[in-house]
Parts: C-alpha cells; sequence; structure tokens
C-alpha cells in the first residue's frame, strides 16, 4: 500500500497505528492528542510547517482538511463537474471539508445531508444545497443518485443512506474505519 501512495493502509503496522493514533489493533504508540507521539517511517508520513504558519491554525490540516479534499479530489479529476452529495454527522469538520473542496474543485452541485442545525447552515454558506434529516436518517430518501458521495456520518444509518443515494458505477467514499452495515449493500467503485 505504501509504495501505491496509500500509507494510511500501511501492511508494517496494525490498522490505525500509521498516524500514530494509539492502541488499535494491540499496539501503543501514543495517543494523537498526547504530547509526544510515534509516528512509524514519520520520514514520509510528515512534512515540515512552514515558519510562517502558526502550528495551532495548521492542526486540523493532516488529516481533516485532506481527508475531505482526498473525499472528492480523485472521483472530481475522473469525472469533472460531477454532482457530489456528502453525508454528514460524526466526522464533522471532514464533511465540511468535502463540501469546501468539491465547491473549490468544480462540482456542478453539492448536497450536503445531517441532523445537526449548525453545520447545515454552515454547509450553505460554503455553497451546499442541503436536506435536515433530523430524526429521519434510516428512512430518508433522496429524489436523486448521485456520482460521488461522502459518508463522514460514520454510523450505519447514515452510511446506508450514502450507498443507497450512490448511482451505478459511482464512488462511495467513507471516512470510517468499519463497515458493519454496509455489507449486506450492492458493492459499488
Amino acid at each position: 500500500p505504501c509504495r501505491r501512495g496509500r500509507t494510511n493502509a500501511c501492511s508494517e503496522v496494525a490498522l490505525g497505528t500509521a498516524f500514530g493514533l494509539g492502541p488499535h489493533g494491540g499496539v501503543d504508540l501514543g495517543g494523537a492528542l498526547a504530547e509526544c507521539v510515534r509516528v512509524p517511517w514519520a520520514d514520509v508520513m510528515l512534512i515540515p510547517l512552514p515558519e510562517s504558519i502558526d502550528p495551532i491554525a495548521a492542526a486540523g490540516i493532516p488529516d481533516n482538511v485532506s481527508d475531505g479534499y482526498r473525499c472528492v479530489a480523485g472521483p472530481l479529476r475522473e469525472s469533472p463537474g460531477a454532482a457530489v452529495l456528502v453525508v454528514g454527522g460524526l466526522a464533522p469538520s471532514v464533511g465540511l471539508y468535502a463540501v469546501m473542496s468539491a465547491v473549490a474543485l468544480g462540482a456542478r452541485s453539492v448536497v450536503y445531508v445531517d441532523d445537526d442545525s449548525e453545520r447545515l447552515e454552515l454547509a450553505t454558506s460554503l455553497g451546499a444545497d442541503v436536506i435536515d434529516a433530523r430524526g429521519s436518517w434510516a428512512d430518508l430518501k433522496l429524489d436523486r443518485k448521485f456520482p460521488i458521495v461522502v459518508d463522514a456520518n460514520v454510523l450505519d444509518d447514515g452510511r446506508n443512506l450514502a450507498f443507497r443515494s450512490v448511482e451505478p458505477c459511482g464512488t462511495v467514499t467513507s471516512v470510517s474505519g468499519g463497515a458493519s452495515a454496509v455489507s449486506s449493500l450492492p458493492r459499488q467503485t
């Protein structure tokens, strides 16, 4: 995976530990909120921050910002101008960064679904059309399918909505590390 540029899926350490995120898979490399964190192969995993940038201001860039970007950049490169659906939730900043990235990369339209009024308002200000999902995740059906879907909800109902809402041969990218309920849904690539 590393040679293919997928350092987040390193085969040399237990799943989830490649970024020093704590005791995943029985390996403890420190916690991401600890004063010191061991990051295996940091020479390829980390890049120096320019001195002109405040580290506090840049704290979310290596994870949340880049995660939101990667969810839409590749699919939009393959299908320029495609419509994007972002299912928001437990990875709130990643979903909103995906909205910003999709808008900036020229998506024809961006639809954001969430059950949080503040995030819905923010997504609107970023240029997305919003759908309020309060109280209706499991039964929510959208009026169309999307070629590009981002699951930043991470819970079964939100993730299932993402898979129900992708068009045939579309792309669903989930920021979740697992996939419990989606195993029974048709696979999309």
